[in-house]
């Protein structure tokens, strides 16, 4: 699709929330990025730019997902989110704000990885585009990704990680990425398919990183 979005209990590290150098930053980080994997320990960086609404994320996800989660798990990799939400305009809804603040609250419990893939299961993913999720849909998604639903709850409800949406979005554009999904490795963009033919996602990153 093209264009063209802090927890208190993971690492300060693990998600961008002061300024540096004019622009949002932690640590090199732009506001608004999600860290997994070997948040901020000199490894290589995939950097991961989708929109929670994008059919076509879903789509890759279908192909790339367990390799992503592979690399989290082994911590051999720098995993960086950066949950965009310019669907929301196109589509006239707000539904991936919504999914992108409970991103947030999710990780803030340790479970964003959890929450991004219940989302993108073919079962709970809109089955129009435009469709998006309610409310109450939502609150369901976030039990059977395992949160403490009244917590995660709480925390949408404050809206606490509203300029960490808005500048996960608004950062990504400015700095070019203009469709979703978009993949970069070590800051070059990594083209999926080539990524598959090489043995999936999880091989082409070990053999370019």
């Amino acid at each position: 699709v093209s264009a063209v979005a802090c927890p208190s209990s993971p690492p300060i590290s693990s998600v961008a929330t002061s300024c540096h150098r004019g622009i949002h930053q932690f640590r090199g980080l732009a506001l608004g990025t999600i860290v997994l994997g070997a948040a901020g320990g000199g490894r290589p960086v995939l950097d991961i730019y989708e929109d929670f609404q994008c059919p076509a994320c879903a789509a890759a996800e279908s192909y790339v997902g367990d390799d992503v989660d592979a690399l989290v798990a082994a911590k051999s990799v720098e995993v960086r989110y950066h949950m965009m939400s310019f669907l929301d305009q196109m589509l006239g809804n707000d539904s991936s704000v919504r999914a992108a603040n409970g991103g947030f609250c999710a990780h803030e419990q340790g479970k964003f990885l959890s929450w991004h893939d219940t989302l993108f299961a073919k079962a709970n993913h809109p089955k129009n585009e435009g469709d998006g999720w309610t409310d109450a849909q939502l609150r369901t998604l976030a039990g059977s990704a395992g949160l403490d639903v009244p917590a995660w709850s709480a925390c949408v409800a404050s809206g606490k990680y509203a300029a960490q949406v808005t500048a996960a979005n608004d950062l990504s554009l400015k700095g070019g990425v203009n469709s979703t999904p978009t993949f970069q490795l070590n800051g070059r963009k990594v083209d999926l398919n080539a990524a598959l033919n090489a043995g999936g996602l999880k091989a082409y990153v070990e053999a370019n990183a």
